[in-house]
């Protein structure tokens, strides 16, 4: 089974749809980034925040958590 996209290149929302198409695996990629790095660690050791205590800290990532699980399931 074969796809084929096609775009007008001198049309510039055509040309900024080729570029999302075309990076579309990087911004997957930078999305998996923010969880490991901003969530996954919040869930597994806890999130250290000088300025805020643990409890704290951690109910607003988690609270964040739970936006970008919603983003994430949309389609």
């Amino acid at each position: 089974m074969k796809a084929i996209l096609e775009f007008n290149m001198d049309d510039y929302d055509d040309r900024d749809m080729f570029d999302s198409a075309v990076k579309g695996q990087h911004y997957r990629d930078q999305i998996e980034e923010i969880y490991q790095r901003v969530f996954r660690p919040n869930r597994k050791h806890g999130y250290d925040n000088p300025i805020l205590d643990d409890d704290k800290a951690y109910d607003i990532i988690e609270e964040l958590f739970q936006l970008y699980q919603s983003v994430i399931q949309e389609e």
